[in-house]
């Protein structure tokens, strides 16, 4: 990976998209119960202002960075904060990483298994699903030296968030009747829920990775790239959020594929698409 600007080669939108691939995650599975437990009207406020942190977090970081001369996360805070920053943001980084790659093992654990049950009729064991997908699809995915080399990856994967909503969407109001709702302004747990949003919205440990990678590395590139990303997270992830919400109320739960019966041949496609992106 280069150390200094310019020596990228992805365009502002290819970061952004690999922004977006950064950014909606296993954390937008669980927007629903967020929208239930913050209230419908709260939630979706909340959202917006979440959204627009987001942003200015990522922005404000490459603008201090450049000020500087530091292009690196770590670097920075060691920068601002000295050896405690460094260290601070290191262990923060590490718990932050850790938890990620450990829920999209439990969502791939929670989406591949039902699938594979349904096509091949038989028993699927969730550990070996876990450990097989982890060797042969992540792993090597960790073995790139730039995260730009991910960009025609990334495209692929938020390509299948369309259909995936869709099917969200359409199977979700079959369901709607089943179940009751309040569109109150406000609900019963509105910290936890804020949380939800944040960890869904989450990308700034990326900011300096992405930056690196563009062919442009300028400010004026970087607030299109992140502006376009942040646009799409927010509204790819509460489109997400009102479907299911929509669709189970009171009962959404913190894995909203786990709402749904297993049974359901639409979203078993839905969730497979979710396991392969």
């Amino acid at each position: 990976m280069p150390h200094e600007p310019g020596a990228g080669t992805c365009s502002v939108l290819e970061v952004a998209f690999n922004i977006l691939n950064c950014t909606v995650g296993s954390g937008v599975l669980a927007l629903p119960f967020a929208l239930m437990e913050c209230g419908f009207g709260l939630g979706l406020t909340l959202s917006v202002v979440v959204g627009i942190l987001c942003w200015f977090a990522l922005y404000v970081l490459i603008v201090t960075g450049k000020q500087i001369g530091v292009y690196k996360y770590a670097g920075l805070c060691e920068a601002t904060m000295g050896t405690f920053g460094l260290h601070l943001i290191n262990a923060a980084l590490f718990l932050q990483t850790a938890g990620v790659c450990i829920t999209y093992l439990i969502v791939v654990g929670d989406t591949i298994p039902v699938v594979l049950e349904m096509v091949l009729g038989t028993p699927v064991s969730r550990q070996w699903t876990i450990l097989i997908s982890t060797l042969i699809f992540v792993l090597p995915l960790l073995f790139y030296r730039s995260i730009g080399s991910l960009a025609t990856v990334s495209i692929v994967s938020v390509a299948t968030l369309p259909p995936i909503l869709l099917v969200v969407a359409v199977r979700g109001f079959h369901y709607a009747p089943e179940h009751k709702r309040s569109y109150g302004f406000v609900g019963d747990n509105v910290f936890p829920a804020v949380g939800i949003m944040a960890f869904a919205m989450l990308s700034a440990q990326t900011a300096f990775l992405n930056f690196q990678t563009m062919k442009q590395p300028t400010r004026r590139a970087w607030g299109e790239a992140t502006s376009i990303a942040v646009f799409l997270s927010w509204l790819v992830s509460f489109s997400f959020a009102v479907f299911g919400f929509v669709a189970f109320g009171f009962d959404a739960k913190a894995n909203i594929f786990n709402s749904f019966p297993l049974t359901d041949g639409w979203i078993n496609v839905g969730r497979a698409l979710l396991g392969f992106s």
